[in-house]
């Protein structure tokens, strides 16, 4: 700790005047007499509704720091001068907004104020890198449920088979998510820990190039989400969506047929206003939804039931069948979120904000085994929280800091029964009755899964215009973690009397059992990073570094070939006075305290330095280039430090083990862009990028001193590179039409798209790629489209397409490989969603009725394919597969709805609001 404590210190006396990551933006400008020309010194320009504002110095000039991201009105005042309103001034995340005003001198002051539109460019001449921005009321008009569904529609995300999204290439943990400029990205799977329901976001900006210094331990993207402060009015609005599933595909979707107004329900509210004490104000909103899903199965067995098929006379089977026959739903989803944020104004230069988000969720995960046996599956549950303290201070014009504190805590739990020992748990053995292409008549899913994490995070920035020219940033972060983690398979057999048993290691017997794993863990990171930007005439430049330093707060083994202090397999680990020649009665044991002392190696800390540049250079008023490139590092997510945790291992090859001593992941990022404006209304952006990454997360095959005993453990041994264009056609919403066009061209290539492909290759007796291959999310063309046309403020009605070709798979024949690994194509997917709302009003109060329609054509996109044929549709399968005796016909198993995306639904809506 002392040198966290030096380093901490020497970070602080280095700090010169720089900005906190990612919440606020900047406006500058330039004040002239309107007659002469001449800069106008002391002229007041403030934000109104604010207590933002600057006065021109000497050259006339004036920057606004601290300003958060929304529309403005500006006004320039000065005796002597009339005063002048710019309205409409839109200010975003980390970038300058440039408004100058033109006075006109009066000689008698009346009054009076001229009021001008302000200018709107749709390209931003200081962006260094590729970054989408979307305004809250961009987010509305779309058809959208969720943030992850906007990310899907940006140049450079695709959305993989399960869901996932990949940012230029890159594996789906590369993205950090960020909630009002502090990192909400839960670090055991690098995904968001927190809810945050879109009419809670005033601005979500997704950097997808080459992000600044500010930014860490992501090596693809940066989801950076501003939330909404309280007004100093009462506002409120709730709205209420229903609907349902309707597809023609009943073939495919059981049940889909059976119409249900009601199986999905979403209530979303959200209210506003001040807080009685000064200028405090504060914002709530949260979400119910409850939806049955679109998967279903039907109860004909119990877990508990018993079957045998095994004899081909259907007379000789032993059947038990006590299931009621009802329809049950097998994707259900339920959430409860809710956001409350505060503002308190302290003096005119400081200000106090408090954010609350909590989430408490429940699922299941289709699984097609249990389709006749729907209550033998999983429950997933998952709840939690974050806390965000800020305090801002403007220390002057020029300067201001920030101090953050935060805190977030996530569990997750997963099983059938909430007591281990419900005697409804039942032997395993049930299963075998239903091997091969037959669904389970009963038996039960014996596993139950806890982990949680906690991180505290303690953030300060700093920023200073030090001169015209340069916006110098520099701050210091430091994260501790706890991250908890129980898993078990309960126990149904002769060693438990056939009763549930948990193989606890304190329960005799089961000291060291495959079956049970826990662990606590502290790994703790710190990060510095300083930045400049500079602001020349004809040229902006980012330039900066981080430096990051990690502790994993894990052990790694002294002899990876004997790995179980549990069951050594050397004697000298066995005894401490080992020798061949001396008789075994006289041999001293090693407790197992004492073995541990010798048995592991602490992991070491890992540090890491990452500079990163950016240049925009306008080429004309309305046409700017960009050019950036960056060292962007990641440790693995914190599950592959830590799996396996008393380091058992199997028989033969079946066990994976994690390392707590992994490097960072390693991405060289470079990147080319032009942003130019073809009309007052209409621009393009043209983006080409490479990227070369190293280190990723692999698996290598280890031996034991155990003949045919291996296991694998994870280790830096994957790379890839990547390579791609983007194009974006943005047309700005005039003459009742606004539309977006998004198309990227990408390759994405490595040795393995998964972590553990080199030990799945091993156990099936194959050789790990030695080339480079397509990833499994490398989509070579993706187009997204956008289009609005209405008059916002009282009716609009939005087209969303969405098409991506065919993802890669690797095909094979009777479970025999016969090309090189994803050497073939899946269908592509074409997906087009409608929304209209038509909104009314009556004074003060607001009415408005919507109608979402997702995938309108209903059409069936192939996420997963039977790989001998490249469908979902077909398999060779019965070609060589005899016939099947069971509960279900061999045709009857090979029709899978979950190789499919969803089918067509339909959602109505009515909103209420003041």
């Amino acid at each position: 700790m002392r040198r966290v404590a030096l380093l901490a210190g020497v970070c602080l006396a280095l700090l010169p005047w720089g900005l906190l990551a990612g919440t606020t933006g900047k406006i500058v400008g330039k004040v002239q007499d309107a007659k002469t020309g001449d800069p106008l010194p002391g002229v007041n320009i403030i934000i109104e509704g604010t207590s933002l504002g600057a006065a021109t110095d000497a050259n006339g000039e004036y920057v606004i720091l601290n300003v958060p991201p929304g529309t403005y009105n500006l006004v320039a005042s000065m005796i002597g001068y009339t005063r002048e309103r710019k309205i409409g001034v839109v200010v975003r995340v980390d970038l300058t907004t440039q408004v100058n005003f033109r006075l006109e001198e009066t000689v008698v002051e009346l009054g009076r104020t001229v009021e001008v539109v302000a200018e709107r460019p749709l390209i931003q001449p200081d962006i260094t890198s590729s970054r989408a921005i979307l305004s809250s009321e961009q987010i509305e008009a779309m058809p959208v449920e969720n943030f992850h569904q906007v990310l899907s529609l940006q140049a450079g995300v695709v959305e993989g088979a399960a869901g996932e999204l990949h940012i230029r290439g890159g594996r789906a943990g590369e993205i950090v998510y960020m909630i009002d400029g502090i990192s909400v990205t839960d670090p055991f799977s690098s995904g968001l820990a927190i809810s945050v329901e879109n009419n809670a976001i005033q601005e979500l900006e997704v950097v997808s190039g080459t992000f600044n210094a500010e930014y860490g331990q992501a090596m693809s993207g940066v989801v950076n989400i501003v939330t909404k402060e309280g007004s100093d009015k009462f506002r409120g609005e709730a709205t209420f969506y229903f609907g349902d599933w309707l597809s023609s595909h009943k073939n495919i979707f059981y049940h889909i047929e059976d119409v249900n107004p009601l199986a999905v329900q979403d209530l979303q509210t959200s209210l506003s206003g001040p807080l009685g004490l000064g200028k405090a104000t504060f914002l709530f909103t949260g979400r119910y939804l409850n939806s049955e899903g679109w998967l279903w199965g039907v109860r004909r067995y119990s877990p508990q039931d018993s079957n045998d098929f095994s004899n081909p006379d259907p007379a000789k089977w032993h059947i038990e069948e006590t299931g009621d026959g009802k329809p049950v739903p097998m994707n259900p989803y339920r959430k409860y979120s809710g956001h409350l944020k505060l503002a308190q104004p302290i003096t005119p230069n400081i200000k106090l904000t408090l954010s609350l988000l909590a989430d408490d969720i429940w699922w299941k995960n289709y699984a097609h085994k249990f389709k006749l046996n729907p209550d033998g599956v999983p429950n997933h549950y998952k709840r939690g929280y974050t806390g965000i303290l800020t305090w801002t201070h403007q220390l002057s014009p020029r300067t201001f800091y920030t101090l953050k504190y935060s805190h977030f805590y996530s569990k997750h739990k997963a099983y059938v029964y909430e007591d281990p020992y419900d005697p409804r748990y039942v032997s395993p053995l049930r299963f075998n009755a239903s091997s091969g292409y037959r669904f389970y008549a009963g038996g039960v899913s014996m596993g139950h899964s806890y982990r949680s994490t906690q991180t505290h995070i303690f953030k300060f920035d700093i920023t200073s215009q030090v001169n015209k020219t340069h916006e110098v940033k520099t701050g210091l972060e430091y994260r501790w973690n706890k991250l908890w983690m129980e898993a078990f398979t309960i126990l149904v057999d002769e060693r438990s009397n056939w009763k549930p048993l948990v193989p606890y290691p304190w329960v005799p017997g089961f000291e060291s059992s495959p079956n049970y794993d826990t662990y606590v863990h502290h790994p703790q990171e710190l990060a510095w990073y300083i930045q400049d930007k500079i602001e020349l005439k004809d040229m902006i430049v980012n330039i900066g570094v981080r430096y990051e330093r990690f502790w994993p707060d894990g052990k790694i083994l002294a002899d990876p070939r004997d790995p179980d202090v549990y069951n050594p397999i050397r004697p000298v680990h066995k005894y401490k006075n080992w020798d061949p020649s001396l008789p075994k009665d006289q041999l001293i044991p090693y407790t197992l305290e004492e073995r541990k002392q010798f048995w592991y190696k602490p992991a070491t800390p890992k540090d890491q330095i990452s500079p990163r540049i950016g240049v925009a250079y306008p080429i004309t008023e309305r046409g700017v280039i960009h050019f950036s490139y960056g060292h962007f590092l990641e440790i693995p997510e914190y599950a592959y430090l830590y799996t396996n945790p008393d380091f058992e291992v199997g028989m033969g090859l079946s066990t994976t083990i994690g390392n707590a001593n992994l490097e960072p992941q390693r991405t060289v990022s470079y990147e080319f862009g032009l942003q130019q404006q073809l009309t007052d209304n209409m621009a393009i952006d043209v983006t080409a990028f490479y990227k070369d990454v190293r280190n990723l997360l692999g698996t290598e095959i280890h031996e034991t001193y155990i003949a045919g005993n291996r296991y694998a453990l994870y280790i830096n041994r994957d790379y890839g590179n990547i390579r791609g264009i983007t194009f974006s056609l943005k047309k700005r919403h005039s003459n009742w039409v606004s539309a977006n066009i998004d198309y990227t061209y990408g390759v994405a290539e490595g040795n393995a798209s998964d972590p553990a492909s080199a030990f799945y290759d091993a156990a099936n007796g194959l050789e790990p790629e030695k080339q480079l291959v397509p990833l499994n999310w490398d989509q070579t063309h993706t187009l997204n489209g956008v289009i609005t046309v209405g008059s916002l403020s009282k009716w609009s009605v939005s087209l969303v397409g969405r098409y991506g070709s065919g993802l890669p798979y690797t095909p094979e024949y009777r479970g025999f490989r016969v090309s090189f690994e994803n050497s073939e194509r899946k269908p592509p997917r074409f997906t087009l969603d409608l929304r209209m709302h038509r909104l009314f009003r009556f004074g003060r109060f607001r009415t408005a009725v919507y109608l979402n329609i997702y995938n309108l054509l209903d059409r069936l996109n192939e996420d997963y394919v039977y790989n001998d044929t490249g469908r979902a549709g077909y398999s060779l399968i019965p070609t060589y597969t005899g016939e099947v005796y069971g509960p279900n016909t061999l045709e009857e198993y090979l029709v899978r709805p979950d190789f499919y995306s969803e089918p067509r639904q339909i959602k109505v809506g009515f909103e209420v609001g003041f």
